[in-house]
């Protein structure tokens, strides 16, 4: 199941929800409304088995938002998954790297137990050299840990791409099987 949720911040007038519902999505409107949805999720994560993606294109303006939830105190684990994993690998041979990813992942997110973890600085995980499905790797290491995803990409259609087409690590997924905040 799918929730789609636009976030408008306020100082472009608009609030509130739209009221639209197409298939199991619901779109809203403001940034109340997207913090009221990453506390539904957060609410019910240990209910099921489901990831939360925080979508948008621009990375800035989803690192502003990382920053955001990262400020309130005691509320979430942070996993800066680029600076940490590019430590680990750095001194390991290309061969090994792959399996390397998937074990370390899930030892870290481990650490971070109970979680919430916001991950932030996936995009390692794309590197063509790795050989990963970045988005199945983190349904499946994080299983155990409630895992919010600051996701650089877009979502459309029942699509979830990571990049812009023209770039070189550009990826698609039709249905992910999680929350998607659709950030705007």
């Amino acid at each position: 199941m799918h929730r789609m949720l636009r976030c408008i911040p306020h100082s472009q007038g608009r609030r509130g929800c739209q009221g639209r519902r197409t298939r199991r999505r619901a779109e809203a409107v403001g940034t109340v409304a997207c913090e009221q949805e990453i506390a539904s999720w957060r609410a019910g994560v240990a209910l099921r088995d489901e990831r939360l993606l925080l979508v948008h294109p621009d990375v800035a303006r989803l690192e502003r938002l990382c920053a955001a939830l990262l400020s309130v105190p005691d509320a979430w684990r942070h996993l800066a998954l680029g600076r940490e994993l590019s430590a680990v690998l750095r001194n390991e041979a290309p061969a090994t790297r792959p399996s390397l990813v998937q074990s370390w992942l899930a030892q870290r997110l481990a650490e971070l137990a109970p979680g919430p973890v916001l991950c932030t600085g996936i995009d390692l995980l794309f590197e063509p050299a790795l050989r990963l499905d970045p988005l199945r790797l983190l349904r499946q290491t994080g299983r155990a840990t409630p895992l919010a995803i600051a996701w650089p990409g877009t979502f459309a259609n029942g699509a979830l791409s990571y990049a812009v087409p023209a770039h070189a690590h550009y990826r698609t997924w039709r249905d992910p099987v999680a929350r998607v905040v659709v950030l705007s």
